[in-house]
C-alpha cells in the first residue's frame, strides 16, 4: 500500500545545501591521487616503459581519411 510523504519544503532544501561542509576529504582524496599519479611516474622512468611503450611503438594507428600524415 502506498502512503503521501509530507511535502519537501524549498527552504529547508536549498538551506541544507547551502550550509558549509568541511572540505577534508577532497583534500585527502586529491592528495591520494595526485601521490598515486607520482608513484605511477618514477615507475614508468624507473622500468624504462616511457621508451618502449610511448616512443617506439611498433605500429601506428591512423584514423580514416588521416592516412597521409606519418609519425615523425
Amino acid at each position: 500500500m502506498l502512503t503521501a510523504t509530507a511535502p519537501v519544503d524549498r527552504a529547508d532544501a536549498t538551506s541544507s545545501g547551502l550550509r558549509p561542509v568541511s572540505s577534508a576529504s577532497l583534500e585527502a582524496l586529491r592528495i591520494a591521487f595526485g601521490l598515486l599519479g607520482a608513484a605511477s611516474a618514477v615507475r614508468f622512468l624507473a622500468r624504462g616503459w616511457v621508451g618502449s611503450l610511448h616512443l617506439d611503438p611498433a605500429h601506428h594507428l591512423t584514423y580514416p581519411g588521416f592516412d597521409w600524415v606519418a609519425p615523425l
